[in-house]
C-alpha cells in the first residue's frame, strides 16, 4: 500500500507541476497578448497623431502661402502707386501733366 500511496502522491505532484506549469504558460500567452494589442493601438495612435499633424502642417502652409500672396499683392500696388506718383512728380518738373491725364488714378 505504502508504494501505491507514494506512486499516487508522485502522480499528483506531477499533474500539480503541470498545472501550475499550464497556468504560467496561459498567463504568459495573455500577458504577450495584451501587449501586442497594445503596442497596435499605440501605433494606431501614433498613426492618427502624424496624420493630424500633417494636416496642420499643410493648413498652415497653405495660411502662410495666402498671407504671402495677399501681401505681395498690397505691395505690388503700393509699388504702382509709388511710380505713378514718381511719374507723376517728373512730368510736374518738365510742366507736361495733363489734368485729364489718365496716367494718374490712384
Amino acid at each position: 500500500k505504502k508504494k501505491e500511496t507514494n506512486k499516487e502522491d508522485e502522480s499528483e505532484k506531477q499533474r500539480s507541476v503541470m498545472r501550475e506549469a499550464l497556468a504560467r504558460r496561459l498567463k504568459q500567452e495573455m500577458l504577450m497578448a495584451e501587449r501586442r494589442r497594445l503596442a497596435e493601438q499605440v501605433s494606431n495612435q501614433f498613426d492618427k497623431l502624424t496624420d493630424h499633424l500633417t494636416d496642420l502642417e499643410r493648413q498652415r502652409d497653405n495660411e502662410l502661402r495666402q498671407k504671402a500672396q495677399e501681401t505681395a499683392v498690397k505691395l505690388q500696388q503700393e509699388l504702382d502707386k509709388q511710380e505713378q506718383l514718381k511719374r507723376l512728380h517728373e512730368n510736374l518738373k518738365r510742366g507736361s501733366v495733363d489734368a485729364k491725364s489718365s496716367e494718374f488714378q490712384l
